[in-house]
């Protein structure tokens, strides 16, 4: 087996068994703003005789729209264990008035994130304490709402999120403007469930009285304010000031959220990351993620002695080699405890760029490579750092490569490795991207994490 460098220029896991200690029921509600705007909300909660008990609530929040019919993940199964699982629509989308705000996890947003939870706090049915719960878009909110510090709420799990909005974003990841099926979608966000009708006037009317959101971003192709650097968690370590789970995959674009968490923030935190894309539904094998965040919720929000402090702060899956393909099925390997980050046993090995295309741990060979700019090539690195990607090789073919001599031994990476080069180009603009990558014996080249630079 090698490891390779090269560099080239360009211009959810398995639900947890629903043992129903509990009958749950959904409930539509209809929640006002201070601004006297209604936003939709579903609750999916216990179905319980004694009025007398009460029951932490979970918040998920996002404009994805989803049904009031028991299908948001994990909501039923949380249920059954005694909360009540609230998802509400951000105003302006799916069933919630309101205009739709000038950007992704606006001000607005964030606000009415604060409201719904003193609301849900102050229920009848309610213990007082909330926990905020997300995935994706609602990760990214559950993050930047906790950085408010809202009184109720104790706790938040997010999931494939991240808090560095520009450099691990949709919009300019690495730098770079992003643009695909996903952002077209978010420019024409007019999503409602039925019955309701989301060609209606008054919905296109709203939605096509304003900019679609890429042009707004394409305003801010630079690092600034717009793009809230303050909540970083490297920035701002003590931005989150209660306990925090993360969970992410390897085959998901904003795993590094996870690594600066762990680095930076000064609460309690438990991660997990597996061999999963953005979905956390695949590659195999996957993981009762349901259950795992039930004992997080049930330590943290009802005091239980379920044994999380004692959990290792890190639990990873550790990949070994396999045959790339964009639909591996299942990944080898083998999960990994890391008690506490960094891991006592962590080394860091420093290797050079040689100009014979070597990648040693020799500084003697100094020299300088010269790489053509061919605009197509790269496709097989994919359009972010997320999903399984295939063989590597056509790519190297037109980038600059370095290659380890045959490892000895089995080479274990974790953590985040890093790339500095020194280099220019003949054009006023390149965007430089660097892999790193696993050669097996036949050849094959398997992507293992890679990053870029405008």
């Amino acid at each position: 087996m090698l490891l390779v460098f090269s560099c080239a220029v360009h211009g959810q896991g398995t639900k947890g068994n629903l043992d129903h200690q509990l009958k749950t029921e959904n409930v539509e509600v209809s929640v006002a703003m201070p601004d006297g705007v209604r936003l939709w909300g579903c609750l999916t909660r216990p179905v319980d005789s004694n009025s007398a008990h009460k029951y932490p609530a979970l918040l998920m929040f996002d404009p994805y729209s989803v049904k009031c019919d028991g299908q948001i993940p994990g909501w039923q199964y949380f249920a059954a264990h005694g909360y009540v699982a609230s998802y509400f629509h951000v105003r302006g989308t799916g069933l919630s008035e309101g205009t739709l705000p000038e950007r992704e996890y606006s001000e607005q947003e964030i606000k009415d994130a604060i409201s719904l939870i003193k609301w849900l706090s102050k229920q009848p049915w309610s213990s007082g304490a909330v926990g905020m719960y997300g995935h994706s878009w609602s990760g990214f909110n559950a993050l930047q709402v906790a950085m408010r510090r809202p009184a109720a709420l104790k706790t938040i799990v997010a999931q494939v999120a991240t808090e560095n909005l520009y450099h691990e974003g949709e919009r300019f990841t690495d730098g770079i403007f992003h643009f695909d099926s996903w952002n077209a979608y978010a420019d024409l966000l007019i999503t409602t469930p039925e019955p309701a009708d989301p060609m209606s006037v008054k919905t296109l009317e709203e939605r096509f009285d304003q900019p679609p959101w890429t042009l707004i971003y394409s305003h801010h192709a630079r690092d600034d304010d717009f793009w809230r650097r303050n909540i970083r968690v490297d920035n701002n370590p003590r931005g989150i000031a209660i306990p925090i789970m993360m969970i992410g995959g390897w085959y998901d674009g904003y795993r590094s959220a996870i690594y600066r968490a762990l680095s930076h923030l000064q609460v309690p935190m438990k991660a997990i990351i597996g061999p999963w894309n953005h979905r956390l539904d695949n590659p195999a094998p996957l993981a009762d993620l349901d259950g795992q965040t039930l004992r997080w919720w049930d330590y943290w929000l009802k005091g239980k002695p379920t044994g999380v402090l004692k959990d290792p702060q890190l639990v990873a899956y550790m990949r070994r080699p396999y045959v790339p393909s964009p639909f591996p099925g299942a990944i080898p390997g083998e999960w990994r405890a890391v008690k506490s980050w960094p891991p006592d046993n962590l080394i860091t090995h420093r290797l050079y760029l040689g100009s014979d295309g070597a990648l040693s741990a020799d500084t003697s060979k100094a020299g300088s490579d010269l790489l053509r700019y061919v605009p197509s090539a790269g496709i097989e690195v994919g359009t972010w750092w997320g999903d399984p990607m295939p063989d590597q090789r056509p790519a190297d073919a037109y980038s600059l490569v370095y290659e380890s001599t045959p490892l000895a031994d089995e080479l274990q990476i974790l953590g985040v490795p890093r790339a500095m080069l020194s280099g220019s180009a003949s054009a006023p603009h390149a965007n430089w991207f660097v892999r790193l990558s696993d050669v097996a014996p036949d050849g094959t080249v398997t992507l293992v994490t890679g990053g870029a630079l405008n």
